[in-house]
């Protein structure tokens, strides 16, 4: 077989945390329904080892109360994660 002269190394896939607020302000992960307690745990938990390969997703609609996304995002940097992304949830038709 001929010899890779060029071999590109894949970098890690970073691990998510999808967190869902719902209009009523409740948090939902994995289709379970979590509280703060929790959702810092999991976010402690997941950035005991490289804080930088954990991304914390935060997805919501026009509905979810701001004070409620911004609780999560507080829970963060305590934590070392700073790789936070918002999702939009599309309004079914």
């Amino acid at each position: 077989l001929p010899e890779a002269s060029q071999a590109v190394e894949q970098e890690e896939t970073p691990r998510r945390l999808l967190i869902t607020v719902r209009p009523d302000g409740s948090y939902t992960v994995g289709g379970r329904e979590v509280d703060l307690p929790e959702i810092e745990l999991m976010i402690r938990e997941g950035a005991e080892e490289d804080p930088a390969s954990l991304s914390v997703q935060i997805r919501g609609d026009r509905l979810t109360p701001f004070g409620k996304v911004e609780q999560l995002m507080e829970l963060c940097p305590p934590h070392g994660v700073t790789n936070v992304a918002f999702r939009v949830l599309q309004a079914a038709e």
